[in-house]
């Protein structure tokens, strides 16, 4: 929804709406995480710790209530759409699901490698922060920067290229420069995050198209997401080592720079072709 709501709302500034919209999911899920054991201390109870970010959605869903119903006017002239059989709908939800399982595997495994090579719990714990922040920078100021051309693949290249760096870097001398390798890969998955949602976007004019094709690519692609740290678990239960997760999230990647190329804004009409869904 939210990102149709961009579309419509601000067809000349996506990307920088888009890094908005997604620099403030990952403020808000680092906040959370932050937050929710001090409350739960504090009250000397779980229960606390998560109810209190109901007010978050109650408080949300009064905002949208009160919404001016002529801004949620869209006229799409009845056009229904069914991206299961399109392409590159399933190329840009594969995309986006391992730009994602990336975040994923690095929440679910990141704190227990961190303690595996010598550092406590709290402080392994705090690398998730480290990465967030990093995150947010990355969802903000990637695409802004690429605000300036439709083509958003040399920024895609970057951001995933970061994230390669990164997990090189894991690989191969861990223990040196942790700090710098969250660094690279949380900076790259909140660009990759934000970029290519907004790749998405672009591919369609029609708001209420576009925000249907993006939630396609999310919803197939966060079940992606969803599946990647259990295969980080298998891997790393049968081999004994983070070694073969790194690798698998490396190997990811190096695919992904190839399907990056396939991203030229002259192939969009072609390959989403509404005469032919």
């Amino acid at each position: 929804m939210a990102p149709g709501v961009v579309k419509r709302w601000y067809p000349a500034r996506v990307p920088l709406a888009m890094g908005v919209y997604s620099a403030a999911l990952m403020t808000g899920g680092g906040v959370a995480a932050i937050l929710s054991p001090v409350v739960a201390q504090h009250y000397d109870s779980w229960q606390s710790g998560l109810g209190i970010w109901l007010v978050v959605p109650v408080f949300a869903l009064v905002l949208w209530w009160r919404r001016p119903s002529e801004q949620m006017e869209n006229r799409d002239d009845g056009v229904r759409i069914n991206f299961f059989g399109n392409r590159r709908a399933w190329l840009l939800a594969s995309y986006f699901g391992l730009a994602n399982a990336g975040y994923a595997c690095m929440i679910a495994w990141l704190p227990s490698y961190a303690q595996t090579l010598g550092w406590s719990a709290q402080s392994s714990g705090e690398l998730i922060g480290i990465m967030t922040i990093f995150q947010v920078i990355g969802a903000l100021v990637i695409p802004m920067l690429s605000a300036h051309r439709l083509d958003r693949r040399p920024w895609l290249f970057f951001a995933v290229g970061i994230q390669i760096a990164g997990f090189i870097g894991l690989i191969t001398m861990p223990t040196a420069l942790l700090i710098l390798w969250i660094a690279l890969i949380g900076c790259g998955l909140g660009a990759c995050f934000s970029l290519t949602l907004t790749v998405a976007l672009d591919h369609l004019s029609k708001p209420k198209l576009a925000g249907a094709l993006a939630a396609f690519v999310q919803g197939i692609g966060f079940i992606i997401t969803a599946i990647a740290p259990y295969v980080a678990g298998v891997l790393r239960e049968s081999t004994g080592s983070f070694q073969a997760v790194w690798w698998m999230l490396l190997i990811s990647l190096i695919g992904m720079l190839f399907v990056t190329i396939k991203f030229a804004p002259a192939s969009y009409h072609q390959a989403i072709d509404l005469s032919k869904l």
